[in-house]
């Protein structure tokens, strides 16, 4: 549940449909306009999770259909041109893919498995998470695995990149 003055609602337009969630692509749209966002203390709702719920059977709620929006909204934003993407998973490839359909240039992936470096994913060089520098590359770290992500935050983070201004966490 959210609340918000009319304004707010007025100013993005309500809830659209994209063929992703409809509640997700506000939120994306709120964030990409600037919107600070706030959560109380208190609860204030006592939530009944159905399983037939819409959020639990329409093919919109599906993880790709968040990977889409969360995508499309990356690269409109223009966050940058040319991405770098952590990981060479499932996950990671989905990444490539939707953001192949946007103006922007993928150089190629991150991974820190020696097995995979070298090699060559959607055509693009799978590159060494030991070697990284700073580039022009906004890298977007793709790996879904449990805990990977504090992981690779740290490694970045110890070599002076900085979350959100040259690598967010999309997985």
């Amino acid at each position: 549940t959210v609340f918000a003055h009319r304004e707010i609602w007025q100013r993005l337009r309500g809830y659209q449909e994209h063929g992703w969630p409809e509640d997700y692509d506000l939120w994306l749209r709120a964030h990409t306009q600037g919107m600070r966002f706030g959560k109380p203390q208190a609860i204030l709702l006592d939530w009944r999770d159905q399983p037939s719920r819409l959020s639990r059977q329409d093919e919109r709620y599906i993880k790709k259909s968040f990977y889409h929006a969360k995508i499309h909204y990356l690269a409109e934003q223009r966050v940058a041109t040319q991405f770098c993407i952590w990981g060479t998973g499932p996950t990671a490839l989905r990444v490539h893919d939707l953001l192949d359909k946007h103006p922007v240039q993928i150089s190629g992936f991150i991974d820190v498995a020696e097995k995979m470096i070298g090699r060559q994913k959607r055509n693009k060089p799978v590159l060494s998470a030991w070697e990284l520098e700073k580039t022009d590359n906004f890298i977007l770290v793709a790996v879904a695995s449990r805990g990977a992500r504090d992981d690779i935050r740290s490694h970045l983070n110890d070599r002076g990149f900085n979350e959100g201004s040259d690598y967010l966490c999309v997985a």
